[in-house]
């Protein structure tokens, strides 16, 4: 069967694509620009979907037609649908073709009531994976490594005064640098824990944290030497999360989202708890002394790490002798 597909470079209709070929039917996709398409096992015909002329030539001897056009999640469109099926219709009677099937979001809306809801969890069973200390132990590890490092960034502009100077654009810039070194760190270190396993890269990290966040204060005005500090501590900082989440998932997988869900908890914990524990350093021993109070929560920190480290080999031991 020839079958001509609109809305073949979406996600649906793609899928639609691979599997109308893989199933022997000759497929068409009418797309609106052939370059950037990859569509392996159709014709690919360029031209706009709403054009009467383009869909008449597109369905050129073809049996029947898939629709899986929509307007995703702009509203740029909104009248695509209106339009284009309005034309898709009448060259479609003019091409003498019968059979038209349409794909659309709409079914799982309306068929969305009849699935019944998970049951419901109570919140002491959503907190009882905090009865392994594998677990418990882990999750303070973020809770502190998230507060000693926000001591330092709440206060940010504080800490850095007298390298930023009131100059906003400096700021911003070391901002911008702290976040870009944290996506970064994001994207590569679950490639590091492939090579060297999490223990290693959240030793690693919460050392360099340690001795980053206690110098970051007295850096002066040497803005190479502060960027540099800024770029290590934000890529440890948010690096630190994707081997504590690599270790949580290993002990609990069965449980996973549980785990991640009270492992973001753990981190808006720490947020908070800084902007409080900070504002009491600044009080009482001044705003260059906030590095070393981070510093201090992020070696207790790395113990809570390895102890934690213990427990988890002590667990996996003891099953490898059940085992044997």
């Amino acid at each position: 069967m020839k079958v001509l597909i609109l809305g073949a470079t979406g996600a649906t209709g793609q899928l639609i694509v691979r599997d109308a070929a893989a199933n022997g039917h000759y497929v068409v996709a009418l797309v609106r620009a052939k370059a950037s398409s990859n569509l392996p096992g159709a014709e690919v015909i360029e031209g706009d979907v709403r054009d009467e002329g383009t869909l008449a030539r597109a369905l050129n001897g073809c049996d029947a037609v898939v629709s899986a056009l929509g307007t995703g999640m702009g509203l740029r469109e909104v009248d695509l649908l209106t339009v284009a099926t309005r034309a898709l219709v009448a060259a479609m009677t003019r091409a003498g073709v019968r059979r038209l099937i349409c794909i659309s979001a709409l079914g799982v809306g309306t068929m969305l009531s009849d699935v019944p809801p998970p049951p419901k969890i109570s919140l002491l069973k959503r907190i009882a994976p905090l009865a392994d200390p594998r677990i418990g132990l882990t999750l303070g590890t973020t809770l502190l490594t998230m507060t000693g490092i926000f001591i330092v960034y709440t206060y940010f502009a504080v800490v850095f005064a007298q390298l930023i100077g009131g100059n906003p654009f400096v700021l911003g810039s070391l901002l911008v640098l702290w976040g870009a070194a944290g996506t970064a760190a994001n994207l590569f270190a679950g490639h590091m824990i492939d090579t060297i396993g999490n223990r290693k890269l959240i030793v690693s990290m919460l050392a360099v944290l340690i001795v980053v966040s206690a110098i970051l204060p007295f850096t002066g005005n040497q803005l190479w030497i502060a960027g540099l500090a800024i770029a290590l501590w934000g890529c440890c900082g948010w690096g630190v999360l994707v081997p504590q989440q690599h270790r949580l998932v290993t002990i609990a997988a069965q449980i996973a989202p549980v785990v991640l869900g009270l492992n973001t908890s753990c981190t808006y914990l720490g947020v908070s708890a800084a902007g409080i524990i900070g504002a009491i350093g600044i009080e009482t021993l001044g705003a260059r002394w906030l590095g070393m109070i981070g510093a201090a929560f992020i070696a207790v920190a790395l113990i809570v790490a390895e102890i934690a480290s213990g427990k988890i080999d002590a667990a996996r031991n003891a099953d490898v002798l059940a085992a044997s």
